[in-house]
């Protein structure tokens, strides 16, 4: 109603907020309810592992300042930052912001978000859901609590843009300014192809890893290891596809309530889940030597590996391989 009304006023009556609203309370609550029902929280198993994951990883104030790093640089792209230290990337951005925000015009912008209430409705949102989350985690906040937060900023750069290109088109040096503007587009565009063709292909784990390995490892599992066998795979899609084996997902996303209560109040975690679902094979690809609980050693049996490839990732030199373990109980 209020994407389809921006000038009405009548969207925040109680009248109105009720009809708005009551659909959604008839469509959530039973799922909420469901979930409830499930897991004992109204929050979904994959948002509490995912939870769980930001909990056991190494947090701080640095953690924060580059994923709110991380959030700004998106919002102004097609320019890509990852090759500059954060510190200074965090100052750059801001400045560019500042330049935009000051060729749109204060006082323009100002009215923008006065006249249209849209963008300003879904930037509060977002960051009011911001600060639910950084109350909620602190130090553990993670760049998936954020997301609202980079939607609506991207989508508040496209409308800088525009002030920016409305002001230039009406004042006296329009054709430098516009020329400006798009050779930043041109060239912030152009600047992606290699980023996304050669750098994140060679650096991010996405292209690094599955891109080369899943079809090898899930070829190697269906000719060799038995029909009746259950494999625990962490990056489990393509594998249990191909593999045409009993696989069980094993990052806790979609496996219910049993692996989740083995992360949060087992002490041996996975491997605990591991051990007692009877799985009797696990596969999947590492960066550098894959590491295990020591008492876990015991029990597993290296059987097959992919083959290791130099990838250059997180600032070092190092390997990966896509490796397939014999559970032993």
């Amino acid at each position: 109603y209020i994407l389809v009304n921006p000038q009405r006023r009548d969207w925040f009556k109680a009248g109105t907020l009720l009809r708005l609203a009551l659909p959604m309370i008839i469509l959530a609550v039973p799922y909420l309810l469901w979930n409830y029902s499930v897991s004992g929280s109204f929050q979904q198993i994959s948002g509490m592992v995912k939870d769980l994951w930001g909990q056991n990883q190494t947090g701080g104030i640095i953690s924060i300042l580059i994923n709110y790093v991380q959030i700004l640089q998106a919002t102004i792209q097609p320019v890509n930052f990852n090759f500059i230290p954060t510190s200074l990337r965090l100052i750059l951005i801001i400045v560019l912001l500042g330049v935009l925000i000051g060729l749109a015009k204060p006082q323009k912008f100002y009215k923008m978000l006065n006249t249209d209430k849209r963008l300003l409705l879904l930037i509060g949102y977002s960051l009011l859901l911001s600060a639910y989350y950084l109350i909620s985690y602190g130090t553990n906040i993670r760049y998936w609590h954020l997301s609202v937060v980079i939607l609506s900023l991207q989508i508040l750069f496209v409308c800088l843009i525009k002030l920016v290109c409305d002001n230039l088109a009406a004042g006296r040096l329009k054709n430098v300014g516009m020329a400006a503007l798009a050779g930043y587009i041109l060239i912030g565009n152009l600047a992606q192809i290699p980023y996304q063709s050669v750098w994140l292909q060679k650096n991010n784990y996405h292209f690094i890893a599955p891109i080369y390995y899943m079809d090898e490892a899930a070829v190697w599992i269906k000719d060799n290891i038995p029909a009746d066998a259950r494999v625990g795979v962490w990056d489990a899609g393509y594998v249990g596809y191909f593999s045409e084996r009993q696989v069980v997902n094993l990052d806790g996303l979609i496996n219910g309530k049993t692996l989740y209560d083995y992360l949060k109040n087992d002490s041996r975690g996975v491997w605990g889940y591991i051990l007692d679902q009877n799985i009797n094979y696990i596969s999947n690809y590492y960066f550098g030597e894959p590491k295990f609980p020591d008492w876990m050693n015991d029990h597993l049996e290296l059987i097959h590996t992919v083959g290791r490839q130099s990838v250059y990732r997180n600032g070092e030199t190092t390997f990966v391989d896509w490796y397939v373990w014999k559970v032993k109980p």
